[in-house]
């Protein structure tokens, strides 16, 4: 619900979505995406460059949108390594 909110208000994506690109303020609960650098807004270009390995399919095509960093949550949540991820938020992540 909040990326969506954000892709509709602001139309702009990250297309970076990656732990790497993931920290948290001095509130261990407050999370944030770092590394803007490279956003882009519509209409997208391809990102040749990123990794294939930690993003999208998408992002290497012209075009791309809101589903790239979508897809990176999903992995962001797929990849998790902490012991409390509950199992209903590891499915929300497929």
């Amino acid at each position: 619900m909040i990326l969506c909110r954000f892709f509709i208000t602001h139309c702009h994506f990250s297309t970076d979505i990656r732990w790497p690109n993931v920290m948290h303020r001095l509130d261990p609960q407050k999370w944030f995406i770092i590394d803007w650098d490279g956003a882009d807004s519509p209409p997208t270009t391809a990102q040749s460059h990123f990794d294939h390995g930690t993003h999208s399919p998408c992002v290497f095509t012209d075009g791309h949108g809101g589903e790239a960093d979508i897809w990176g949550v999903g992995n962001l949540i797929l990849s998790c390594e902490a012991l409390d991820i509950s199992e209903e938020l590891r499915e929300l992540g497929r």
